[in-house]
């Protein structure tokens, strides 16, 4: 019957609607699609040690200049070992990549690749991705285990605004790189362990950080020589040379409670280890569509402005 639903359809069609309806609101956290956003920046926490605080990152970055910044910043590349992480009750997630952008509050940019070490839905979760916000991350066709030695880089490609990312497995020896364009702002290279969020298409919710014990970043780890360094204005030097950097503290949602630790570098400024500490339940109702800056308010505990559409895996 064209342009009609009979009485026995329209019955079946309600309840194939209610069932599918049922089956995404009992859908669990561990099964939505990780996000990320930008370094949601709490500000200089140590002066001394120049150590700065973050909500969601941990590890270094490296700038020409943290008060006034400038596009600078052409090539990294960097090594790592893939973490595991520990069996929990609930959904848990932990990224770790190198990465071109992001850092300032000002900065809408951030070029990436990495590593996903996750745990939900009573096991554990690897793969690799790499990413240009605003776009969606691009799970790619590498498979990882825990304990592989990582090599990643994001390198001009010759046009402008042109890159290639290349991530290899330098373990099992299989590699992925892709050519890509991309405008990027070129003020900061970061070397990262990220806690990602959970994106409903309202509101962003800060995930648990992945008890992953001891991450492992630099050749020292890794085996792998030549990497955690970076090009600023032309010259090619490592992560302990490119000064200045910052080491940065992941920070629970009060602003207060350190839950990964970066190690100082190696002294060869090639290589540091990060620690976890605690997870960190996330906030609900955390507005995703706001302004760029992620804003912290230390009474409230809030975190605002995360921006970023649905289903957008934004490390």
């Amino acid at each position: 019957m064209t342009g009609t639903v009979g009485g026995g359809n329209r019955k079946l069609l309600i309840i194939m609607l209610v069932v599918a309806a049922a089956s995404i609101i009992a859908a669990p956290v561990g099964a939505a699609v990780s996000t990320h956003g930008h370094n949601m920046d709490l500000g200089k926490v140590d002066s001394f040690k120049n150590t700065v605080g973050s909500l969601n990152w941990g590890g270094y970055a490296a700038a020409i200049s943290f008060s006034s910044p400038l596009a600078a910043v052409t090539y990294v590349n960097a090594s790592w070992v893939v973490q595991s992480v520990a069996k929990s009750s609930s959904a848990t997630y932990s990224s770790q990549w190198t990465g071109i952008g992001g850092y300032f509050s000002s900065d809408s940019s951030l070029i990436q690749l990495g590593t996903e070490s996750d745990y939900y839905q009573n096991a554990a979760h690897y793969y690799a991705w790499i990413e240009m916000l605003p776009a969606s991350e691009q799970v790619i066709g590498l498979t990882i285990h825990p304990g592989d030695s990582i090599h990643a880089s994001i390198a001009p490609a010759g046009a402008a605004n042109t890159w290639l990312l290349t991530l290899t497995d330098a373990t099992t020896g299989k590699s992925y790189s892709a050519t890509e364009k991309y405008t990027s702002s070129k003020l900061s290279a970061e070397y990262v362990e990220e806690r990602p969020e959970i994106c409903s298409p309202f509101s962003c919710t800060l995930t648990t950080l992945a008890n992953f014990g001891t991450a492992d970043y630099g050749k020292d780890y890794s085996g792998i020589s030549g990497t955690n360094n970076l090009t600023v204005n032309g010259v090619n030097e490592n992560l302990g040379s490119a000064l200045p950097n910052q080491n940065i503290i992941m920070y629970a949602n009060n602003g207060r409670t350190e839950i990964a630790l970066p190690s100082s570098l190696s002294s060869d400024g090639t290589s540091f280890t990060m620690t976890y500490l605690s997870g960190s339940t996330g906030r609900t109702g955390v507005p995703q569509y706001g302004p760029e800056r992620y804003g912290y308010n230390g009474n409230s505990g809030t975190v605002e402005g995360a921006p970023g559409p649905f289903d957008h895996r934004m490390h």
